[in-house]
Order: structure tokens, then C-alpha cells, then sequence
């Protein structure tokens, strides 16, 4: 039986971390290793709490515990979890996520199952528990070098959904240093290097929505969406012209969102602009929805 390697970053999180670590040991395959990276800032209070939470498992010889130096931000944390694995597989795990049982089981199922090599990445199906106890499940259906799908929908998968080899990470130089998007522009470097994905059509993760810090530093968002449509105009050569159109529909859409919420009218208005000039019928429906009166307001504020 392989190793399998998870991987749990963990930054001010110590309170839900047990939760995380009990789900990746209760699994129905057993021939597991936790790695559990904290994140924390040497002498915070965080690190001082989630080394009281480690101090039930010292004695567990399946859990690996390693303390960064400093606050290295999710990316990095992630890639020291991938060079100290000891699996030939590797499953990732945010802190305040949890498994469910047959999770590693069934991803490495599909694995065994295959005699694909270019096969690089296992993803299953989450629900979502949002703050008000709701339960949305999310289906995505994709597998292949499915570049296109990866690009229009943002991300196909995110990292608590993952297996992976361990390989394959390496071989694409694990995850980029970005203030956030690091599971997408990893997906994407996967596909662009010709591996493929695969998925469990099951719910075999669970996340959980709610405000707050995560190990990603908030605010940033806007900078790794622009440098994730950077990354995905360089591989436009490998789509049809409709599906680069979509694309970037796609990603004019989710700026000129975050744009707004940011109070940043001008860059707002200027992906509007992209959007309709794609596609002027679809956009319609936005100014109906009341942003384009909202831009065109503050303009005339002159709070651009």
C-alpha cells in the first residue's frame, strides 16, 4: 500500500485544526502520513495555541509536525508540505476544511484504476456549509487537459479537493508565489504541461464558508485574479477564438465584481467595457443589476 501524504497548512486557525487532522486520520485507507505546516509567526499566540493542539498527537506516529520560521503565506507553506512528503501521492487540506471518511480512498482508487501517465490530479466533490448552517453541494464534471474549462470557471477544483502526484507538482515547480489564485494557476500549469485531471463523482470534502482571516491574506484578491488572466492569455494558442472570448468574459466579469466591492470604479468601468465589447446582449443583464448607474455615479462624484 502507497503512502499517501496530507498536507495541512495551518495559520490562525488552531481552533478548527483538530477538526482537520481527526478527518485526515479517520480515513477508510490507512497508509497515511498528516504533515502539519504552521504558519504562524514564531513567537504569536497562534503558534503558541497550535502547539498546544499538537501536543495530543505527539505520540501519534503518523503525524509530522513542522514549524515554519516565520509567516511564509499559504504557497510556500504547501510546497514545504510537497518536498517533506514521503508519499508517492499527495492530498492537501486547509486547516479549517474537513475529509470526509473514503476521501483518499476513492482518489487513489481512480489512480490505480488508470495506466494513464499523464494523469496528475484527483478531485472529488464538496458541500459548502455557509454560516447560516445551509449545505450547497458543488458538482464539477471535468477531466482530460481541460484548459478551457479551467480558465472559464475560475477554478475547477480547489486544494482541499485534490489528489495529487507528487511528481507532477514538482515537475511544474509546485505552487507560485502569488497573494492568491494558488490553486488555479497550479491547475493551470498542470494542464499547460500536457497532465491531465480526473474527479470521484461523490462528496468527499467538506468546506466551510464564513467570514474571516484564511491562511491567504485578504485583500489580495484582485492581484492574483490579474495575474491568473496574465498566465491564461499565454495559452490562448491552445483554444478555439469562441472559448478565448468566453474567457475573457469570464475574467472581465470577476475583476469589474471585485472592482466594485473595492470601491475602485474606474478599473471597474474599464472591464465592463471589455465585456461589452465581447458581448453586448449578456452584459446588458449587468447594467439592469444596477453597476454600470453605480460606476456612472461615482464618476460624476468624482470618485474615480
Amino acid at each position: 500500500m502507497e503512502i499517501v501524504s496530507v498536507v495541512i497548512p495551518t495559520y490562525a486557525r488552531n481552533d478548527m485544526l483538530k477538526r482537520a487532522i481527526n478527518s485526515a486520520l479517520n480515513q477508510t485507507y490507512s497508509n497515511i502520513e498528516v504533515l502539519v505546516i504552521d504558519d504562524n509567526d514564531e513567537y504569536s499566540e497562534y503558534r503558541q495555541k497550535t502547539e498546544e493542539v499538537m501536543l495530543q498527537y505527539k505520540l501519534n506516529k503518523k503525524i509530522r509536525y513542522i514549524k515554519n520560521p516565520k509567516n511564509l503565506g499559504g504557497a510556500q507553506a504547501r510546497n514545504i508540505g510537497i518536498q517533506e512528503a514521503k508519499g508517492e501521492f499527495i492530498a492537501f487540506l486547509d486547516d479549517d476544511d474537513e475529509y470526509l471518511p473514503e476521501n483518499i480512498e476513492k482518489k487513489l482508487e481512480v489512480f490505480k484504476s488508470q495506466k494513464n501517465t499523464k494523469l496528475a490530479l484527483v478531485y472529488g466533490y464538496f458541500e459548502a456549509i455557509t454560516d447560516k448552517e445551509k449545505t450547497i453541494v458543488v458538482r464539477n464534471n471535468f477531466k482530460g487537459n481541460c484548459i478551457y474549462e479551467q480558465l472559464v470557471n475560475n477554478c475547477i477544483a480547489a486544494t482541499s479537493q485534490w489528489m495529487c502526484r507528487k511528481d507532477a507538482l514538482i515537475e511544474v515547480g509546485m505552487f507560485s508565489i502569488v497573494p492568491c489564485k494558488q490553486d488555479s494557476i497550479l491547475m493551470l500549469k498542470l494542464l499547460e504541461q500536457g497532465f491531465e485531471i480526473d474527479y470521484v463523482p461523490q462528496v468527499l470534502t467538506r468546506y466551510y464558508d464564513y467570514e474571516g482571516d484564511r491562511i491567504s491574506t485578504n485583500g489580495k484578491t484582485i492581484l492574483g485574479e490579474i495575474h491568473y488572466r496574465n498566465l491564461g492569455r499565454k495559452v490562448y494558442d491552445k483554444l478555439l477564438t469562441s472559448q478565448i472570448l468566453e474567457v475573457e468574459y469570464s475574467f472581465a466579469k470577476r475583476l469589474m465584481t471585485l472592482y466594485v466591492k473595492k470601491q475602485e470604479y474606474k478599473n471597474a468601468f474599464s472591464e465592463l467595457e471589455i465585456m461589452y465589447r465581447i458581448n453586448l446582449f449578456r452584459s446588458i443583464k449587468i447594467t439592469a443589476s444596477g453597476f454600470v448607474n453605480l460606476i456612472v455615479k461615482k464618476m460624476r462624484l468624482g470618485k474615480m
